[in-house]
């Protein structure tokens, strides 16, 4: 009988550098990229904050890693009995009876065993970097900077900031050293402070009720500096001269109760004393081009204030109706009295299909585009309406070829869906493989692979190891049994399907384009011989609409008249009433 003892053999399998443990950051030093402003303004302060744009380089330092593949290849003495007999042709190992030379025998005196392990180790002197540039901000007081202080746009003051990037004012003192008149406090609804400074800007808005606090020597020497201008608006400065008690009142009433927008621009609003453009009532107004306004002020349907009246042009024209809107009604007469346009104005303008009057005094359907009469309008809008037609029939024909190429678009982006797909397969499959060809029998495409584990592993570490092993183990033999085949073979086929239609679609539209093109060129013959024709029938067309629409509009203004009593705006030509000067919204 003889004894055995066993032996083990350990080799490095593979090796490479990786980047290893952390060791340190650097930090460079900031790098300023520039400053942006922001200012907050109050009544009677000024703040100035400065952000400050910085950059820095931060590095990290890492220790150079060594990572070692080591596999061990085991061999222990066997746990069968080995009887040997070197006289006969056989052994006895415990139960099995080897019938060959003895020896065959010594294969079965030891059972092999292979492990693995990982095994990392700093390599001295060696270090990888990683460097990363970085943007950071701060906020810093706006000190000793220069502040620009506005009212309505007109330069109050210069300010100059302290340490803590404030500065303070008092906007009553300045305004009364300053020589700004009350026009420039008092226009508008409310004036507006602003301060700039570096690029940057604050605004306040003040009620003209702050300016209450102004000295008397302030609007007295101002109104003794406006006299001559003040008193040009003759009934403006009376009016407000008779109803103020002291100067400030004055100017209050002057600037802030004589200005109207209305749908023929802003112009003066002569209102009665105490009374505001919106009061219900008789109003006048002038433009600066020497058109005036005389009529009043009503509530309109929305109960806003409407002003309706008449309107009167330098060249000797005049306009009866709804003032106050942008889009109003009425009439326009010429300077002998003939109607030119009734119907809608925007912006003080004649737009739209309306009603004119002709040289024997008849009425007619007439069109302006923007103040300016067009000339033969039924039949510009039947050329209009038949070119239209003829170009929604000329897409009509690649309807077809569109649809079809988003039908085309759609299956490209599936087949862009799909080679994605079957990428991603691909590249997953790949590397299961890589984790799972050692795990894997060989009857379903493994590999025979030989591990062993480390002698020295405690027993805890090796319990760990084989926990391990049986999840990868049970992982893979999943991936192994599952259908990755018949997927792979589903995709090549969908995606050589996909490729088969596309090209079946792309021939689909090439001749469709060409019957598209036929379609066409039978469309652009017929519509050369058919469009005069088309052009006379819309335009009788049009012009049975325009006198049927006019027609009803005489009944029902005729129909309000009589019921009321009264000529709505737009309705002059239809009622004969003489000469009248306003109109009922």
């Amino acid at each position: 009988m003889a004894i055995f003892a066993g032996c083990s053999t350990t080799h490095v399998d593979s090796s490479r550098m990786e980047k290893g443990s952390f060791l340190h950051t650097e930090k460079g030093d900031p790098i300023s990229q520039g400053d942006t402003y922001k200012v907050n303004l109050r009544k009677n302060r000024v703040k100035l904050d400065k952000k400050t744009q910085y950059s820095q380089t931060r590095t990290k330092h890492f220790a150079k890693v060594k990572r070692e593949r080591i596999e061990t290849e085991t061999y222990k003495p066997s746990a069968a009995i080995i009887i040997a007999l070197p006289a006969q042709p056989f052994c006895w190992a415990g139960s099995i009876l080897v019938m060959d030379n003895p020896a065959s025998c010594l294969e079965l005196l030891y059972e092999k065993e292979m492990d693995w392990r990982v095994k990392r180790s700093r390599v001295p002197g060696q270090t990888f970097t990683e460097s990363k540039e970085v943007s950071f901000s701060k906020w810093y007081p706006g000190s000793n900077n220069k502040v620009s202080l506005y009212l309505n746009q007109e330069k109050l003051a210069n300010l100059r900031t302290n340490d803590e990037g404030v500065a303070k004012f008092d906007l009553i003192k300045l305004l009364s050293s300053r020589s700004l008149p009350p026009g420039t406090l008092l226009k508008g609804k409310e004036a507006t402070l602003m301060a700039a400074s570096r690029g940057a800007r604050d605004t306040l808005s003040l009620s003209h009720d702050y300016f209450d606090g102004l000295p008397r020597e302030y609007w007295i020497a101002h109104y003794k500096a406006q006299k001559s201008v003040l008193a040009k608006k003759e009934l403006i400065h009376t009016t407000c001269g008779k109803a103020a008690e002291s100067t400030r009142e004055y100017f209050r009433c002057y600037y802030r109760s004589k200005t109207v927008q209305t749908a023929f621009g802003p112009g003066e609003l002569h209102a009665p004393p105490g009374k505001g453009s919106s009061a219900v009532g008789p109003k006048a107004i002038e433009w600066r081009d020497g058109r005036t306004f005389s009529g009043k002020t009503v509530r309109g349907d929305n109960g806003q204030p409407a002003l309706v009246g008449e309107v009167t042009y330098p060249d000797g024209r005049r306009f009866v109706g709804d003032v106050l809107n942008d889009n109003s009604d009425g009439t326009l007469y010429s300077p002998s009295g003939d109607i030119l346009f009734s119907g809608k104005f925007k912006n003080g303008r004649p737009t739209g299909w309306g009603t004119g009057e002709t040289e024997s005094g008849s009425l007619k359907p007439v069109k302006f585009a923007d103040g300016e009469k067009v000339s033969n309008p039924a039949r510009k809008e039947a050329e209009k309406a038949v070119e239209t037609e003829h170009q929604r029939a000329m897409e009509a024909t690649q309807e077809k070829v569109e649809e079809l190429e988003e039908e085309t678009a759609t299956q490209e982006a599936e087949k862009k869906k799909l080679a994605s797909a079957f990428s991603d397969w691909k590249r997953h499959n790949s590397k299961m493989w890589e984790k799972c060809a050692c795990e894997i029998p060989m009857d379903m495409g493994g590999q025979f692979c030989l591990s062993a584990n480390p002698t020295f592993e405690s027993a805890e570490e090796r319990e760990a190891h084989e926990r391990a092993a049986e999840r990868r183990h049970r992982v893979c033999m999943e991936w192994a049994r599952s259908d990755r085949r018949d997927k792979g073979d589903y995709y090549e086929k969908r995606m050589a399907q996909v490729d088969r239609d596309l090209d079946r679609k792309l021939e689909q539209i090439e001749e469709e384009r060409r019957l598209a093109e036929i379609r066409r060129e039978r469309l652009r013959r017929k519509h050369e011989r058919q469009r005069q024709a088309k052009i006379r029938a819309r335009k009788a067309e049009i012009k049975a609409q325009r006198e049927k629409r006019l027609a009803e509009k005489k009944r029902n203004c005729q129909a309000s008249y009589a019921r009321t009593g009264a000529v709505v705006c737009g309705c002059q030509p239809f009622l004969d009433v003489g000469d009248v000067a306003t109109c009922m919204k």
